[in-house]
């Protein structure tokens, strides 16, 4: 038929074609040390010294702070929603 050809040999020679140091790609030792972090972060928070009361409070105000922003979002897809039906 053919001459059959030899295949050779692949030999690393060590080269890079692109850089695979990425600095937004974090730490990857992080993930091992996870546990002790998140045991940190429980420590912080039970230093706090919290009240039931004021717990209430911070979650009431952030939820007056959210709906504002949430119904606006919402009556602005509304808006653009009835405007292209109009059009339409």
């Amino acid at each position: 038929m053919g001459k059959e050809r030899k295949k050779k040999k692949f030999e690393d020679d060590g080269r890079t074609i692109a850089s695979m140091n990425f600095d937004y790609m974090g730490n990857t030792y992080r993930t091992k040390n996870k546990k002790i972090d998140n045991k940190n972060q429980a420590n912080k928070r039970e230093n706090l010294n919290i009240t039931n009361k004021e717990k209430w409070a911070m979650i009431k105000a952030l939820y007056l702070k959210l709906i504002p922003i949430v119904l606006i979002i919402f009556f602005s897809f509304f808006l653009a929603f009835f405007l292209l039906s109009l059009l339409w």
